[in-house]
């Protein structure tokens, strides 16, 4: 009791009013009276804001902290209370503004950004208001935590509301939106289509040029990625190293995104967005410490988007608990529809892990490391090229995901990292992809030669998406090492040739000049956005 409500960061507008209501809606028609919901960002503002918070919290000044997100002061101020068993009252005609003339009401539910209240020691605001004016940063008392379990709000001397904490923190009403599985596709009665690869090298460099392959340098450069100095690697990994100053300690840091088509089950593209990171992590030697999601559909008002809406949050948490990694947080994007027809479920999901010892690294070193392909793709998972032949996906059983047998493959792959001397995930594109990837993003671009492992079709070797596959290499002295590892844990190990030379050269049918095939991958997104600019 007594400590004080402290108001820090920027000032309070009209921009987000009924943000997390406007984001609870669908759109029909202009939108144009929709602007005001729509929060405006200073990500110069926000990085202020956290390097104030982080010395506050650190010298040990604050009692209890909420942002202000969705619904403002009018949920922090709430959720606040109610978890700590006490009452609030504030006042808001103390909340800093940016503009005049704004309602309590519009005071109370405003989302601007880069705002926060703290709970403090009222001995402790002297120090702190200091700290967020080092910042340029507002800090003002604008109440007190009181007896009670109840918030009072007030406008000088008005009264504006006063309801118990857990009327909004969780008496709230809540709502369970009608579900209903959609009817299943009828069973492909169909055989697994060929996939043509007429003009391998060809074929090649146009798949390569196309949105999803095509090398993202053109909008990472855009930005200094290493500011701060905490980045390891450059820009373009699949898994960047940060470096922590504070303690040296380094972390891996990946965003995953299966592949999004409507055969694969909402659940099992749950289990496989969390598998997809966790193998990112384990190509780093990184052991998942917490995992965040961005999760979204279209109208949660249609029962079918909320079953594959529920699908996939149950394969998600699934996931997590075979590999026991906690969820931190997440966001959900409904309403995400152009003329009725909703976007395919898109479960993003961002983890960070732990780095010990040596990380490999994601691309090939220097000559002479042997190449190896960790694990067997199998037929009719050449996801990304069948799209790009324009073949149809056929309707089949569900992509096999045993998450027992993947938990033990994690824990083999991070057991042997210190052998190996890069690794990578083979994902969209499949194995071609993912050498070209290897070879050009080196910090001097390098070649490789590959000969596939017997009994493998060539299409299916090169862009096979399914079961997950490892791109790694090694030195000829760890090699037998890394092979008896990965066989004694149950895991295939081919290896498939070697580093070094000038060119790309795949099984005798693609022998392509590295200098060409990174004009091609390098340039293609770059092209692609000028012609939809003009």
């Amino acid at each position: 009791m007594g400590n004080v409500i402290l108001y820090v960061g920027a000032r309070t507008g009209r921009d987000g009013l009924h943000g997390a209501t406007m984001a609870s809606r669908g759109f029909a028609g202009a939108t144009e009276g929709a602007r005001p919901a729509v929060q405006v960002g200073d990500p110069f503002a926000g990085k202020r804001l956290i390097e104030a918070t982080l010395a506050v919290v650190e010298a040990g000044l604050v009692a209890g902290m909420q942002d202000l997100g969705a619904a403002g002061l009018a949920s922090a101020l709430f959720e606040m209370a109610n978890r700590s068993g006490t009452g609030i009252t504030v006042d808001l005609a103390r909340v800093p503004l940016r503009q005049r003339g704004l309602s309590p009401t519009e005071i109370l539910l405003s989302e601007s950004q880069e705002r926060m209240v703290i709970a403090a020691d009222p001995a402790a605001v002297p120090r702190i208001a200091e700290h967020f004016q080092r910042w340029d940063l507002c800090c003002v008392p604008i109440g007190e935590v009181t007896p009670g379990v109840s918030v009072a709000v007030r406008f000088g001397g008005a009264r504006v509301l006063e309801l118990p904490a857990s009327f909004v923190g969780e008496d709230a009403p809540r709502l369970d939106r009608p579900r209903r599985a959609p009817p299943a596709p009828p069973p492909s009665r169909r055989s697994l289509p060929a996939i043509p690869l007429d003009d391998p090298a060809g074929t090649l460099l146009a798949f390569l040029a196309t949105p999803q392959l095509a090398a993202r340098n053109v909008i990472y450069e855009q930005f200094d990625h290493g500011v701060q100095l905490r980045a390891i690697d450059g820009g373009g990994s699949p898994a960047p190293l940060l470096r922590l100053p504070e303690t040296g300690e380094r972390i891996a840091v990946v965003l995953h995104v299966p592949p999004l088509l409507p055969t694969i089950s909402p659940r099992t593209l749950g289990r496989m967005a969390v598998l997809g990171a966790a193998l990112r992590l384990a190509c780093r030697g990184a052991r998942p410490l917490g995992l965040t999601d961005g999760l979204n559909f279209g109208s949660p008002e249609d029962p079918h988007v909320m079953w594959r809406f529920a699908e996939v949050v149950s394969g998600i948490a699934e996931a997590c608990e075979r590999f026991e990694i906690p969820v931190t947080g997440g966001n959900v994007s409904f309403y995400n529809e152009t003329r009725g027809v909703a976007i395919p479920p898109t479960p993003v999901v961002g983890m960070i892990g732990g780095v010990r010892g040596e990380a490999p690294a994601c691309v090939f070193r220097e000559p002479g490391e042997i190449l190896l392909l960790i694990g067997r793709p199998q037929p009719g998972y050449c996801w990304a090229y069948q799209t790009f032949r324009g073949m149809e996906h056929p309707s089949s059983p569900d992509p096999p995901l045993d998450l027992g047998q993947e938990r033990r493959r994690l824990a083999a792959i991070l057991s042997l990292s210190r052998h190996l001397r890069s690794l990578r995930l083979v994902t969209a594109g499949g194995l071609a992809r993912a050498i070209v990837a290897a070879a050009l993003d080196a910090p001097e671009p390098i070649g490789v030669r590959v000969d596939p492992p017997p009994g493998l079709e060539r299409a299916t070797f090169l862009f096979s998406e399914w079961p997950p596959t490892l791109l790694a290499t090694t030195t000829q002295g760890a090699y037998h090492e890394v092979a008896a590892l990965l066989r004694s844990a149950g895991i295939p190990c081919h290896p498939i040739g070697r580093v070094g030379g000038d060119r790309i050269s795949i099984g005798g049918a693609i022998d392509l000049p590295i200098d060409r095939v990174e004009r091609v991958w390098r340039g293609a997104l770059e092209r692609i956005l000028q012609e939809r600019k003009d």
